[in-house]
């Protein structure tokens, strides 16, 4: 997963953040339907699984029938050199932050396998 962004001014002392997360599938790595996907802003946290994510990007997907031995996984999934971008307001989070640093996440997990994760901090400064 990846995260793109940028911050729009809101009112005077927050600012919203517009933040786009991007989830890619590849040839060689079959991913689950109902992995998720967890985005986190600061303490909060909202998951998607990737099924409904791929279907709100709207873009074109590879849906099969296989496994991925690593996760010990048999079933549907997705599967392909693909991109998916949905904005964060698609997840439950609050985006208008006082000034500050932010930790931002996204993860596809699996049960309990992360099969990525992406991370970085965001920085709100003071108007």
């Amino acid at each position: 997963p990846n995260i793109t962004g940028f911050i729009v001014a809101e009112n005077p002392g927050s600012e919203e953040v517009d933040i786009d997360v991007t989830l890619y599938t590849h040839t060689n790595r079959f991913i689950p339907e109902n992995a998720s996907v967890i985005v986190g802003l600061d303490d909060q946290k909202a998951e998607m699984h990737v099924k409904e994510f791929i279907a709100r990007a709207g873009s074109p997907f590879n849906y099969i029938k296989s496994e991925n031995r690593e996760i010990n996984f048999h079933g549907y999934g997705f599967i392909g050199d693909y991109n998916y971008t949905l904005n964060i307001g698609y997840f439950d989070i609050n985006t208008i932050l006082a000034p500050g640093t932010y930790p931002l996440t996204v993860e596809v997990l699996y049960n309990y396998y992360i099969l990525s994760e992406y991370s970085t901090n965001i920085t709100i400064e003071q108007p």
